[in-house]
């Protein structure tokens, strides 16, 4: 666990008595349109926040419009998903900046876990209003991340997945992807140890970190908190025939205890 991050959300309200200056940051390839993104800058200029919207292009340029301006503004306000608000993360890490959501990507894990509307209108209004809450993030190699990072499965299906594809489909084309990978991935050997236990072995075909209570688009996790300074360890083995079975099931009832082929660990 590294920091926490201050999210905009569905929290107590901090007043305010002049008007915010926000830098907003938007995902010209979001799965929602242009017009939702449109739509939610205009929603803010008319609750009475003045937009500061630059220019942007691949992930180094999020980072370095809150570097610039973070001196100027109030907040900063992402319409995009899940990959977007990691993107501007990597910046918002070094700075005390609050963040607004506006959820137009495919999962919008980010914005499930803290219960913030998918609706532009309704989450501009959260914004609006003004309400924050501090929740964790955690960094792995120098990237900092509020849902998870993974190795082995997932990271193969998101390499493969296209924007066309998340545009489209949504989840769905996350779930088709995983069932096509699924076929021919191979397990690999890891090594975990958990605040200073003994070391064990895992032989895994996915390992994820969790700092959040759902990721993935459709993994969700009920006994995950985003704000408890603790991190969630998924391993799943996939070694038998019934193991995607048991792992479905898992899924479905948002708990991980109970399933051979995953292995858990919680801590910090």
């Amino acid at each position: 666990m590294d920091t926490a991050a201050r999210i905009v959300s569905q929290e107590t309200p901090a007043a305010t008595t002049r008007r915010a200056r926000a830098l907003f940051l938007s995902n010209p390839s979001a799965r929602s349109t242009e017009q939702s993104t449109d739509g939610a800058a205009e929603a803010m200029t008319v609750h009475g926040f003045e937009l500061i919207v630059p220019r942007l292009s691949d992930r180094a340029s999020w980072q370095r419009a809150i570097e610039e301006r973070a001196a100027d503004v109030d907040l900063v306000i992402v319409a995009g998903g899940d990959g977007s608000l990691n993107a501007a993360l990597q910046a918002l890490a070094r700075h005390s900046l609050p963040l607004g959501i506006v959820p137009l990507g495919t999962a919008n894990s980010l914005a499930q876990t803290l219960g913030i509307p998918t609706g532009v209108e309704a989450a501009c209004q959260v914004i609006a209003a003004g309400h924050t809450r501090r929740i964790d993030i955690a960094c792995v190699n120098g990237v900092y991340y509020f849902n998870e990072m993974s190795v082995g499965l997932s990271a193969t299906v998101s390499r493969i997945l296209t924007p066309d594809a998340k545009r489209k489909l949504g989840v769905f084309a996350l779930a088709a992807r995983a069932l096509q990978v699924m076929g021919r991935m191979r397990r690999f050997t890891a090594w975990v140890r958990c605040d200073g236990g003994p070391e064990d072995r895992l032989h895994t075909a996915q390992l994820t970190v969790g700092n959040s209570a759902a990721f993935g688009g459709f993994i969700a996790n009920a006994d995950a908190k985003i704000d408890d300074q603790q991190l969630e360890l998924y391993s799943v083995s996939f070694s038998h025939w019934y193991s995607y079975l048991e792992g479905v099931q898992a899924l479905l009832r948002q708990r991980y205890d109970g399933a051979e082929t995953i292995a858990t660990a919680r801590g910090k």
